[in-house]
């Protein structure tokens, strides 16, 4: 089947008219100069800054250029707010989203900005991808609550759409830098980025966030970081990866304990030979030559010995392998005696 491929970037609209009933997210700033958010968001072309995430912190407020007016007072005026459920006796004619949202109390703690950076928004619309504009998009969260969301916005006063983040949210990483999801209200949504780092940045703290969403972790949490065209690596493939490992620690990324950045050579592995920790060697089946993919592996699953790569002493730790395939040999390119037709892939383009 054909893959509808999105048209390339182009200068956005300067506003989106979204429905209030739809905006998941309610943003209650403290009050600062009107000439300071009118330089933000008034007249003149949109600048990626105003969507980065924050360099002196990660408060909300921040992140909109709205300085907090007292100590403590930053995230707390993020709130959410979720759609108002029909009452039992109101029968099957109830509104439900079209209702006036109620805002809940926040009683956990605040959200803080984990991730922000401008795209370019896709809404999925009658069997194709319409262009909305040149957004921020956030992954937001409250370690304290569990709670964590992907927020779509184009102002502090104009948030778009939300999307919580749970053990089963599935963010669909495309080639070209975009990455696809469904809201809260299950509209689909597309969202470019402006360069490959800023999408592996992201697509990363959305997992990181799936993982800290859950009390415990039982399974292999998988997320691509970016992929690329061509056919997917399986058993019996032989792979030169680069790859860097942590121990998960404080809700994140911890200490490094490998990583081939500090070795002369990339580790050179045969899917199924059992040179890495079973749960790392599984994790990079159906990857791509360049491809790049997290994985977050719980304590259960980590099993090896000593002498494995990818093993650990510390066997209650959450382990974190950040693996990028560069080269490639296929199994099904070997001739019928079982010699290799040719040698090495090339190198794939950084």
């Amino acid at each position: 089947m054909r893959e509808f491929v999105l048209p390339e970037s182009s200068t956005p609209p300067r506003h989106f008219a979204t429905s209030a009933g739809k905006f998941l997210e309610a943003l209650r700033l403290p009050p600062s100069s009107p000439a300071k958010v009118g330089a933000m968001f008034g007249a003149g072309d949109e600048d990626d800054s105003d969507f980065l995430s924050p360099s002196g912190g990660v408060r909300l407020a921040s992140l909109f250029g709205v300085d907090q007016i007292a100590a403590g007072h930053g995230n707390e005026f993020f709130q959410y707010t979720a759609p108002r459920q029909p009452k039992k006796d109101q029968g099957t004619a109830a509104t439900g989203n079209q209702a006036t949202p109620k805002t809940a109390p926040t009683t956990t703690g605040a959200s803080a900005v984990l991730v922000a950076t401008a795209v370019h928004a896709y809404r999925y619309t009658n069997g194709q991808y319409v262009k909305q504009g040149k957004f921020g998009a956030a992954v937001l969260g409250n370690h304290t609550a569990r709670e964590y969301r992907i927020l779509l916005y184009i102002s502090q006063q104009q948030p778009v759409t939300a999307a919580r983040i749970h053990l089963n949210f599935e963010l669909m990483v495309r080639p070209n830098n975009y990455s696809t999801f469904y809201d809260d209200q299950r509209q689909n949504w597309s969202i470019m980025f402006e360069s490959e780092r800023a999408a592996v940045e992201f697509n990363k703290q959305v997992c990181i966030a799936k993982c800290n969403s859950a009390s415990s972790l039982g399974a292999v949490l998988s997320q691509d970081l970016t992929v690329t065209e061509g056919p997917a690596v399986e058993a019996g493939d032989s792979l030169e990866v680069a790859y860097t490992s942590w121990l998960f620690q404080n809700y994140g990324l911890g200490q490094v304990f490998d990583s081939t950045a500090n070795k002369d050579k990339l580790l050179r592995l045969k899917l199924g030979s059992g040179k890495v920790i079973k749960a790392w060697e599984d994790g990079m089946l159906g990857m791509k030559k360049g491809g790049k993919r997290l994985l977050i592996i719980p304590p259960a699953c980590a099993a090896g010995s000593e002498g494995v790569v990818g093993w650990t002493q510390s066997t209650d730790s959450i382990l974190v392998f950040e693996v990028e395939i560069r080269r490639v040999k296929f199994a099904r390119d070997s001739v019928s005696d079982g010699h290799s037709v040719s040698s090495w892939d090339s190198v794939a383009p950084s």
